[in-house]
């Protein structure tokens, strides 16, 4: 659940998280070997990159939650949890460029090129489209198709700040055009799911809360 709820939190954001130049330090030297393997994978999918042998660094944003996976891992004891600033900016090139290895940002660079190469049509296509022809059943597979390729690429992005990012960065730019086509065809899409699934005891319930607040804020149904 804490995996699931992570993965929601990166995939459904508006923007890069805020950033206050701050960095989370992990040193696993006194973990034992399967410990330390079983926490680089564990925090790797928190977002963090490991700069030396056994030490995993992130910069600080409210998605990092290190103490909850710490306790959940029986590591609270084993681990070395430091919190540092970064007050010289005379290296900050070395900096950008260990970042970049350390996180493999040319990888998911690639992955969010793809996404805009392949959805960007899609968009076109959707503002040209006879309205008649966009049914529900359609909307859903749009949405559907849509969130499986972005979370692809945004889950192994560890949303770094723009600070810390090369220059004309696309992460931004895919995650804009991922929010302008889910908009357009959520409400259809979530119609055509409510009539047609159930629960073990009936209908769906009316999607909460939480549900609109994905990308910032999703227009709700006036009639709900």
């Amino acid at each position: 659940m804490r995996q699931f709820r992570h993965a929601e939190s990166k995939i459904y954001l508006r923007e890069q998280p805020a950033w206050d130049g701050k960095w989370e330090l992990l040193l696993l030297e006194c973990a034992e070997k399967n410990a330390r393997a079983r926490l680089k994978k564990e925090l790797g999918w928190l977002g963090f990159g490991q700069i030396a042998n056994n030490l995993m660094a992130a910069p600080t944003h409210a998605q990092t939650d290190v103490t909850a996976l710490l306790g959940e891992l029986n590591a609270s004891e084993q681990v070395i949890y430091f919190r540092a600033d970064y007050p010289y900016n005379r290296s900050e090139q070395t900096l950008q460029k260990l970042v970049a290895d350390c996180w493999s940002l040319s990888e998911v660079a690639a992955g969010y090129h793809e996404f805009i190469v392949s959805f960007r049509p899609l968009m076109a296509l959707l503002r040209e489209v006879d309205p008649a022809a966009l049914t529900p059943l359609r909307c859903f597979q749009i949405k559907l198709l849509l969130i499986h390729f972005f979370r692809r690429v945004v889950l192994k992005d560890p949303l770094l700040p723009d600070a810390l990012l090369p220059a004309q960065w696309e992460g931004q730019i895919a995650r804009n055009l991922c929010i302008n086509l889910y908009q357009q065809v959520d409400r259809a899409a979530t119609d055509y799911v409510s009539a047609l699934a159930e629960t073990t005891i009936g209908a769906l319930p009316a999607p909460a809360a939480g549900y609109y607040r994905r990308f910032g804020g999703l227009p709700r149904d006036p009639t709900c």
